[in-house]
């Protein structure tokens, strides 16, 4: 087995996971669940720049997380944006289905009902920021899903 991001061996860490000897990415036979949330408002839409520790560090991405034993992917959706951002959100509209080597994700958006993400910053990232569509980020500085859900966005005129 080989990694699909490098090309470098994999070692079995257990049973149905693998991690890379070059990059160190996990790979999972059975990839987690995972959900976000982009959340609007005034037709613009939250991101957040990812820290450092993580990959895609320093590209702005989507709030999103590992799905808890029994939660729907709404409910996934709605707390990691909460837990990573501050603010609160409805997931109104299925964006898209993502899959890689590494997990599952279903992408939500919906109308952001209170919080203020610059009163509640969070680790997750280093910077949080409304995106119209003039300021948004070019797609080589989004992160894994956002290129693809950001577009989309634009063009159901749900970011202007």
């Amino acid at each position: 087995r080989f990694c699909a991001r490098c090309g470098g061996a994999l070692t079995a860490e257990t049973t149905s996971a693998w991690r890379c000897s070059r990059c160190e990415a996990w790979h999972y036979e059975n990839p987690r669940p995972t959900a976000g949330l982009l959340a609007l408002r005034d037709h613009r839409v939250l991101l957040g720049r990812r820290r450092a520790e993580v990959p895609g560090a320093g590209l702005w991405a989507g709030p999103s997380g590992h799905a808890e034993p029994g939660e729907a992917p709404e409910e996934t959706a709605t707390r990691e944006l909460f837990e990573e951002t501050g603010v609160r959100a409805i997931a109104e509209r299925l964006v898209g289905l993502f899959w890689d080597r590494e997990h599952f994700e279903a992408v939500y958006t919906g109308p952001a009902v209170d919080g203020d993400s610059a009163a509640s910053h969070r680790p997750e990232f280093t910077e949080l920021e409304w995106f119209d569509r003039a300021s948004m980020p070019q797609a080589e500085a989004l992160h894994h899903s956002a290129p693809h859900t950001t577009a989309w966005l634009v063009r159901q005129g749900l970011v202007r």
